[in-house]
């Protein structure tokens, strides 16, 4: 005890004051009190939280309005800053009948198919993005690679092709709707991502998912990123054609002489990036919008390092050996499917599978068949009757 201290408790005592002892500090009040500095701690935490989410949800909304402005790399990789200008909402999400959807049972919009006249010129459509590149697999993966297997391709080139091929091989695959009664693939996509689940869950567990959109919404556009990043090790595909071909086949599809037909549905009801590219019209407008979407697929599964690339392209004569060379799965399982034979008279009927569509004359025609066979038959039986009973009657004269 020092001087000063000694002297402060002579005083305390000579002027009659008490000092209280030093008592220690409860054990309820240190756990309040560090009770409350956690809560303040937690709160600042989940206030990050809350605001890390909110930047996410910014980003993604970004992400998205940017996919609205696609930069398409097309004539000689000579960039084409395209947007358009009026936007009109997108009614991607909406409920419906999913055959109604995609092939299009409403009225069209009025509006006249206009032909390019640039698809004649010479080299249009021969940028890298029209083209498959068969180096995307490296030969270590042949026979190796795992389901899901998942295309990222476009209506009428090939997914019903894609489908059947797979189906050949034994696989589980499933085309426009999942399996289960699920419904459409696009749809169960959809609800995933919004509930924060990768888009395949509780989608059937299929092998293969040959066409994931429903013709009114995108999996393979507006979800992108959560395919890739919700799969990382799945293998996805883009398939490719002649676009002139695709162009004339989804102007003509489905089969009937007065549409609608597809193309005028994906305007109508504005697929994501193809009224940015143009006006979504001519062969030219689709030509870049595809462009521009394989550019984006390409780009995004390159940086997703277990995520496996194969580009398939359906007019190839040697796409079947390199199918069953990748997959094991035999060549002769591959071939076209789902084809339109009112504008493909000239296909060899041996090698494909026919669309079932029938004009109204082949209609009329095989119903006549129909009754002359039936006929036929009742002339056949009538004449069956009449010799069996002259028989009977003759057996009953040589009894007598």
């Amino acid at each position: 005890m020092t001087a000063n201290s000694r002297d402060s408790e002579g005083s305390s005592r000579a002027i009659g004051v008490k000092i209280a002892p030093k008592t220690p500090v409860p054990a309820v009040l240190l756990l309040s009190v560090v009770v409350l500095a956690g809560m303040s701690i937690n709160s600042s935490h989940l206030k990050f939280q809350r605001g890390a989410i909110k930047t996410l949800h910014d980003e993604s909304e970004q992400r998205r309005s940017a996919i609205r402005k696609p930069n398409v790399m097309l004539h000689n990789d000579t960039t084409l800053s395209l947007m358009a200008s009026a936007h009109r909402p997108s009614t991607t999400g909406e409920t419906g009948d999913d055959d109604d959807e995609l092939y299009g049972t409403s009225g069209d919009d009025g509006d006249e198919m206009e032909l390019s006249q640039e698809t004649g010129s010479k080299g249009l459509f021969t940028d890298s993005c029209f083209k498959a590149r068969h180096d995307t697999v490296h030969t270590s993966k042949y026979k190796t690679l795992q389901p899901p297997f998942i295309n990222l391709g476009f209506p009428k080139m090939g997914t019903s092709s894609l489908h059947a091929f797979f189906k050949c091989g034994n696989l589980t695959s499933v085309h426009l709707n999942c399996m289960h009664g699920i419904g459409s693939c696009a749809n169960c996509f959809s609800k995933n991502v919004a509930k924060g689940r990768p888009p395949l869950t509780h989608c059937g567990r299929a092998d293969v998912y040959a066409q994931i959109d429903n013709g009114r919404s995108f999996p393979q556009i507006d979800l992108l990123e959560e395919l890739v990043r919700g799969h990382p090790n799945a293998t996805f595909f883009l398939t490719m054609r002649s676009m002139d071909k695709w162009f004339h086949s989804i102007s003509h599809w489905p089969p009937r002489p007065n549409g609608p037909h597809m193309h005028t549905r994906f305007r109508k009801f504005n697929i994501t990036g193809l009224l940015e590219v143009g006006r979504g019209r001519n062969v030219t407008d689709f030509a870049n919008w595809y462009c521009w979407h394989v550019n984006r697929v390409r780009d995004v599964i390159s940086k997703s390092p277990l995520s496996t690339l194969v580009e398939v392209d359906i007019e190839d004569p040697t796409t079947n050996v390199r199918m069953e060379d990748i997959f094991n799965i035999p060549r002769s399982c591959w071939g076209q499917a789902n084809v339109n034979t009112l504008i493909h008279k000239d296909l060899n009927m041996s090698e494909i599978t026919a669309a079932k569509m029938l004009t109204p004359s082949k209609k009329k025609l095989k119903n006549k068949r129909r009754k002359s066979d039936d006929n036929d038959d009742d002339a056949s039986n009538k004449n069956d009757d009449t010799v069996s009973v002259r028989k009977r009657k003759k057996k009953k004269k040589d009894k007598k």
